[in-house]
């Protein structure tokens, strides 16, 4: 019987997301980090003087963050 009335909720809710997604409505946790803050994160990166650790103390993100947000981080020696 549950099985019975868990399919329609299922598939309403499937559709609902649908119509959210073509309405252009942004589904999930919200970014962590701002495009602003992306850039300027870059900018400072640019500077070889500049640690990641700073960097993200003064977006007030965590360092990972950082990391995730400019990928090319990853295969850098200054994020060790």
């Amino acid at each position: 019987m549950v099985e019975f009335i868990r399919e329609p909720i299922v598939q309403g809710t499937d559709e609902g997301l649908d119509v959210a997604r073509a309405r252009g409505a942004r589904l999930g946790r919200p970014p962590t980090m701002a495009e602003e803050q992306v850039r300027h994160a870059r900018d400072l990166l640019a500077r070889p003087e500049n640690a990641v650790t700073s960097i993200a103390k003064l977006l007030g993100v965590p360092r990972n963050t950082i990391c995730n947000y400019v990928p090319e981080l990853k295969r850098s020696p200054r994020t060790r």
